[in-house]
């Protein structure tokens, strides 16, 4: 069965902090609004009271992006002019994401999607036989492990893994950061599985 820390209700303050330690996370790459559909995917397959949860965690969100955001509003709403080619958070967003690509041709959807396999070899060169190692365990994990929760979760991860290493418009191993905490997900399983068939070799 899955473990109790997994299965135990949270308070309110929980979800809350997940959101806020999310919400920096897409104030520091966009590219994290990509993990969104998995969290709630994931709250809605193991958890009761999804819903309320989920409420929450988006309230955090908007913590840190509002402090990022408000700033400069106050300063617009005091009169205050952003020097020229200064824009705000979400307008630098809104205007990257609608006008700018579509006056290059391409289109937000397209700027997302577009698959681009060189997150891949910004993690051979970065990690090297690390990274490897710990993908292979991984997925000798989610086939070898009897606990649905730990198949659940290494499953899981490779899903963002794949997707940032295919998104990835090949601006430098920074765009590797968005998958590193699923990399580091899989590889702990992978781990804790090959521990556990040490100790049953008897070695």
């Amino acid at each position: 069965g899955a473990p109790e820390a997994l299965t135990r209700p949270a308070g309110p303050w929980a979800p809350i902090g997940i959101g806020v330690l999310y919400g920096i996370a897409v104030g520091v790459n966009y590219r994290c609004l990509l993990i969104m559909p998995l969290v709630f995917a994931w709250d809605f397959w193991t958890c009761r009271g999804a819903a309320k949860r989920l409420g929450l965690i988006s309230l955090g969100v908007l913590g840190p992006l509002s402090m990022i955001e408000l700033p400069y509003r106050i300063y617009i709403w005091r009169g205050g002019a952003l020097p020229a080619g200064i824009t705000t958070y979400f307008e630098g967003f809104w205007n990257r994401m609608f006008q700018d690509l579509p006056a290059a041709g391409s289109t937000a959807v397209w700027s997302f999607f577009r698959p681009h396999g060189d997150m891949f070899g910004f993690y051979i060169h970065l990690e090297g036989i690390w990274w490897f190692l710990g993908m292979g365990l991984g997925l000798w994990a989610a086939l070898r492990t009897r606990c649905p929760v730990r198949r659940l979760v290494a499953i899981l991860a490779w899903a963002p893994i794949a997707l940032f290493s295919l998104v990835t418009r090949g601006d430098g191993p920074r765009a590797v950061m968005t998958s590193i905490p699923f990399f580091v997900i899989l590889s702990a399983v992978g781990w804790i599985e090959y521990e556990n068939w040490f100790r049953t070799r008897n070695l």
